[in-house]
């Protein structure tokens, strides 16, 4: 007897038309798009048994019975820039971008939006303002800037607009001020829906096993969380949850195919802490993904939705010790005259890859965190040299009062972005 091979695996990922409904894969115009995965486990399939003790007369146990069925995979990817083709202006056919990242995005968080691409201007412009010629970009949208030769060593810029005309006021404060050959590319940004039922669309997951394939349905990502290490590959690593599983047998599942622009590294990544610039060895984005499948009886499973219900959004890095981050979280929102002061609650940035001009994208992603509260800074030891351990939450724009704007000039808790 000849075994299956454990490392023939692939997956592919596509955005259900209705939730919970599995669209063929390999149907025209319903193609799956393939994840180029580094690590991928085996697709769990477990279906819930059900304890059932029949008074035999015996002591003994008696059989369980079958109830519903879910399933589950883990997998880990290469972070990486939009795939898409070169446009004009660059970056502005983000609508068109469907990978794979793209796809699970989607449906961790709300709908993706964007910012449009512009020519910046210097007139107007400083290390705190943004003008240029034509675009309308809103309050708390994130743009990336780029112009090869602007910064030393060359990497993109990502900011925060905090106005609504230009020049645009922004955050944090830029490092240079923009030329007339400055481009602001077009982002594509994922936030956190207002409530449950604002969720993308639920995914259908294939993970096919030397041949043989699992198909999971109505599937949410119940973690996800973006990491690098100097000079290591940028990895996104996600675990999916499925209401329903089964063997399929699709004839054509499109082939993998590694296209688009280079895998991210940990070079020439930022971290961001107010207008602080942090240095560090790794760093670890946790989205603190609270993902729940609903029970109801009305279902052939007994599970009526499949959504996701809180985000807890948790940072960690490690920079070289200083006792400033020890002190940073004895002050941080400490009371005063009962009224908290603060202190050390600051706008949280994290920058991917230096970023360069790829396929009319700029090969980049960016976090936004509007407020950030330092939780911890444990010394910890790295080969002989001290680090802090540093554990950042980001928390509610509302609070204190002096920030509670409401409605459109509401700040946002995280914004994801990649141009």
């Amino acid at each position: 007897m000849t075994g299956q091979l454990s490392n023939r695996k692939r997956l592919l990922l596509r955005t259900e038309t209705v939730n919970g409904t599995s669209d063929n894969p390999s149907d025209a115009g319903a193609l799956a798009v393939p994840v180029d995965t580094t690590e991928l486990g085996f697709a769990e399939i477990d279906p819930e048994m059900l304890e059932f003790q029949r008074q035999t007369g015996e002591n003994e146990p008696t059989n369980s019975l079958i109830g519903g069925g879910m399933g589950k995979v883990s997998f880990t990817m290469a972070l990486k820039g939009p795939d898409g083709t070169a446009t004009t202006p660059p970056g502005s056919n983000l609508t068109a971008v469907s990978d794979a990242l793209t796809i699970l995005c989607n449906s961790a968080f709300a709908d993706r939006v964007f910012s449009v691409s512009d020519t910046c201007l210097a007139a107007g412009s400083t290390v705190n303002d943004l003008a240029c010629t034509t675009a309308a970009w809103g309050k708390n949208d994130i743009l990336c800037l780029y112009e090869a030769g602007l910064l030393t060593p060359n990497r993109a810029m990502w900011v925060r607009s905090a106005g609504t005309a230009s020049p645009y006021p922004v955050d944090p404060t830029m490092e240079a001020v923009v030329t007339n050959s400055t481009i602001a590319y077009g982002t594509e940004i994922w936030r956190k829906p207002s409530f449950p039922s604002a969720l993308g669309s639920s995914l259908s997951a294939v993970i096919e096993q030397d041949g043989i394939q699992h198909e999971l349905t109505f599937c949410r990502p119940s973690s996800l969380k973006i990491t690098y290490t100097a000079r290591q590959v940028v990895l996104v690593s996600c675990e999916l949850v499925g209401r329903t599983s089964s063997r399929t047998n699709y004839a054509s599942l499109p082939d993998a195919a590694v296209t688009g622009p280079s895998e991210l590294q940990g070079r020439l990544c930022r971290i961001k802490y107010g207008d602080t610039v942090v240095d560090t060895s790794q760093c670890e984005l946790d989205f603190g993904l609270k993902q729940k499948l609903v029970l109801g009886a009305d279902d052939a499973e007994g599970i009526s939705d499949n959504v996701i219900t809180r985000y807890d959004p948790v940072v960690t890095f490690s920079p070289l010790y200083s006792t400033d981050w020890e002190d940073a979280v004895a002050n941080s929102n400490r009371q005063t005259g009962g009224t908290p002061t603060q202190a050390n609650i600051d706008s949280l940035q994290l920058m991917y890859g230096a970023g360069a001009l790829s396929g009319g994208f700029i090969n980049s992603g960016c976090l936004w965190g509007e407020r950030a509260q330092i939780l911890a800074a444990p010394t910890t030891d790295d080969d002989e040299l001290m680090r802090n351990g540093i554990s950042i939450k980001l928390v509610s724009p509302e609070f204190p009062a002096a920030l509670q704007t409401g409605g459109a000039d509401r700040g946002h808790m995280f914004s994801w972005c990649r141009a």
